[in-house]
């Protein structure tokens, strides 16, 4: 499991709002490493869902992220970026 840092740690507070399809996805992509694939066979639904939920999740954590001052946006949105990238580089293989 990768090491929280200081936005991690914030992203999992954010996350107690978001609705449990959206947070469990979110949970296993973006905070433990899960690629696509593997979070649809832990959560029992299509990858196509998987990556539907961390969709509409992420959209909701940014409008949760924007309302809080001390979080580096452009480091989030590096960090999405580089994900989103190695996650369907892993839904591919």
């Amino acid at each position: 499991m990768p090491l929280l840092t200081t936005t991690h740690r914030q992203c999992v507070y954010t996350l107690v709002p978001t609705p449990t399809p959206y947070r469990e996805a979110i949970k296993l992509v973006d905070l433990e490493g899960f690629t696509y694939r593997e979070a649809s066979r832990v959560l029992g639904i299509p990858m196509g869902t998987v990556m539907s939920r961390l969709s509409r999740g992420r959209i909701r954590l940014r409008g949760l992220f924007e309302a809080t001052p001390s979080v580096d946006k452009q480091a989030m949105i590096e960090a999405e970026r580089s994900r989103s990238t190695s996650r369907a580089e892993g839904a591919t293989a």
